[in-house]
């Protein structure tokens, strides 16, 4: 029997109260209680996800690479995965996940560190907006990260920052359709196989299935194809990486975390695994007697 939640909190709930056995997603508020409410059954699979901020390009007050490095600068990663996520999620410097042969941990560079002064001076100087927005969906229970991220950046650049929740993330890609406001708007890339091309490609690239925010540039779009036509992996991954560092120049996006997909399962089952996917592994699941 499967479930559908429309609170994580109550899915959560119905784990302690034995209603459920399996649940695929422990939400972040309950993570630091999970590891004394279940022990050994939490588990954390490698992280695969990246959760990130994009900008649209048709926002032109956001369309100056320095103003967004200086978003990216003014946010400390470390700081909210800790006290948000409890260490449920990874701090993210990279444009593609470690589980990625070729990722490199810091990728993105100095744009990714935190540098709240001199990302303060370079936003004055780019002449970033008087007023920043933060668009999420209300479904996926983000408003916690998205608030203390519109803190740090309002403290550390002087500017007002707002989250606005959309019902949903179609919704969300709705408003965008349209090029309607929505300010930065937060992104999660699941992995489909685990290869830099398929972060690169299906995200950046100007053809990509996920890439709503509408980034493009054609020397990175000829990088990955070349990566894509490579005959050996490790010429493959020379082009997707010196593809991610025109990224790490343009900066479309702001990589926040890594998602490592803490899951969790009661008493009544056991040999419960999930892949880099999050996929339970259904044919393992036994009832315990």
């Amino acid at each position: 029997i499967f479930k559908t939640f429309q609170r994580q909190s109550r899915q959560y709930a119905e784990l302690l109260g034995g209603d459920i056995d399996v649940m695929t997603q422990v939400p972040a508020a309950d993570v630091a209680a999970a590891r004394e409410d279940l022990g050994d059954r939490y588990q954390r699979r490698p992280p695969a996800d990246l959760n990130f901020l994009a900008f649209p390009a048709y926002e032109k007050d956001l369309a100056n690479p320095d103003v967004r490095q200086a978003i990216s600068m003014a946010i400390d990663r470390d700081r909210i995965a800790e006290s948000v996520f409890h260490g449920a999620q990874l701090p993210a410097r990279s444009f593609v996940a470690p589980v990625a042969a070729g990722y490199r941990p810091d990728s993105c560079g100095p744009a990714c560190e935190f540098d709240p002064g001199t990302a303060r001076k370079l936003y004055a100087q780019a002449g970033g907006p008087a007023r920043l927005r933060i668009t999420y969906n209300a479904d996926g229970g983000h408003k916690a990260w998205v608030d203390a991220t519109c803190a740090q950046l309002a403290e550390n650049l002087g500017v007002p920052c707002d989250g606005v929740a959309e019902p949903t993330f179609a919704d969300l890609a709705a408003r965008l359709d349209s090029e309607q406001p929505v300010g930065m708007f937060r992104m999660r890339s699941l992995m489909s196989f685990p290869s830099m091309a398929d972060y690169l490609g299906t995200l950046y690239a100007t053809a990509g299935s996920s890439n709503y925010f509408g980034y493009s540039n054609p020397r990175f779009d000829q990088l990955v194809r070349e990566g894509d036509a490579a005959r050996k992996p490790a010429d493959a991954i020379a082009k997707y990486q010196q593809a991610e560092d025109v990224l790490a120049q343009d900066m479309p996006v702001i990589p926040l975390r890594f998602g490592q997909a803490d899951f969790a399962y009661s008493r009544r089952v056991a040999h419960v695994r999930a892949d880099v996917f999050g996929r339970v592994d259904l044919a393992a699941l036994t009832l315990v007697d």
